[in-house]
C-alpha cells in the first residue's frame, strides 16, 4: 500500500495540468504505475474474477453468451 502510494502521488506531481499524462513518465515509472494498478485491482476484485474463470472453464466459444452476467461484474469490479 506505501509503494501504490508513492508511485500515485508522484505520478500525480509530474503529470499534473498535461493533456496527456503518461506521456511525461518514463517508462519504467509507466510500467511501475501500471503493475500497482493492477495487483490493486485484482486484489479487489478477486471474487468476480474467481466467478468469471470458473463459469469460463471448458468453454470456448460458448464463452460469450454463457458467461455475460460474469464479464459484466467482473468488467465492473476492475473498472472501478
Amino acid at each position: 500500500a506505501l509503494l501504490y502510494r508513492q508511485v500515485r502521488e508522484c505520478t500525480m506531481e509530474d503529470v499534473q495540468g498535461s493533456a496527456k499524462p503518461w506521456r511525461k513518465l518514463s517508462n519504467r515509472r509507466k510500467d511501475a504505475v501500471r503493475k500497482e494498478v493492477y495487483a490493486h485491482a485484482f486484489q479487489e476484485c478477486h471474487e468476480e474474477l474467481k466467478a468469471y474463470a470458473d463459469c469460463a472453464r471448458g468453454k470456448l466459444i460458448s464463452v460469450a453468451w454463457t458467461c455475460r452476467a460474469e464479464n459484466r461484474d467482473m468488467n465492473e469490479c476492475l473498472h472501478k
